[in-house]
């Protein structure tokens, strides 16, 4: 099993193989694909997407390619399971399935990786993961003019062009005890200069 992302960053492309060796027929096994509970906020199955189902005779060669629909020729659970049996009657054959999971970086920040796993009934699991990147931020800091009485600051805050709604920059002013006197920078003049430059990244 694995899995590939897409130049967009927007969709994943799954290949689940079923029966690879051929020793014995699959038929009448129920094949089930599950998106860990920890990704589902950031991957999904859509209703009526298309897995495409390509079987493989005992010869190697391809019998039959079918495009199965999520929700109707296989059970969809949520948009985060689907499932199907393989026909009682079938031989030794192996199953190839490829399908998409649709990705969504809402609230994603830093990079994560999702998890996908296929199971065959009586005959295991197995798992693959794809890493997704998130819309980073960062934060710089420098003093742009120092005197003996006061220093300028610079604060630059890059924050992504989407899945962020609100930012908030807290500021804390140094101080220290001297001859035992606290002593503390403060605001000039109760002043901020803000400059805005929006760029979606």
């Amino acid at each position: 099993k694995k899995g590939i992302l897409n130049k967009e960053g927007d969709k994943i492309t799954w290949t689940f193989t079923v029966n690879e060796d051929q020793k014995v027929s699959a038929g009448g096994k129920k094949v089930t694909d599950t998106i860990d509970e920890n990704s589902r906020q950031y991957i999904s199955y859509e209703s009526g997407g298309v897995v495409i189902l390509d079987i493989y005779g005992e010869d190697g060669s391809l019998i039959k390619s079918d495009n199965l629909i999520l929700g109707r020729d296989l059970t969809l659970t949520e948009n985060y399971k689907w499932s199907y049996t393989i026909p009682a009657t079938d031989a030794k054959c192996k199953y190839i399935f490829k399908y998409d999971t649709v990705v969504s970086k809402q609230g994603l920040i830093n990079n994560t990786n999702v998890k996908n796993t296929g199971s065959v009934e009586g005959k295991g699991e197995v798992s693959s993961e794809v890493g997704i990147e998130g819309d980073s931020s960062s934060i710089e800091k420098r003093a742009v003019s120092v005197s003996s009485s006061e220093v300028s600051w610079e604060v630059k805050v890059k924050v992504p062009g989407k899945n962020v709604n609100s930012l908030v920059l807290t500021e804390t002013l140094p101080w220290k005890w001297v001859n035992e006197i606290a002593r503390y920078d403060k605001l000039k003049d109760n002043v901020v200069a803000e400059k805005k430059m929006y760029k979606f990244v």
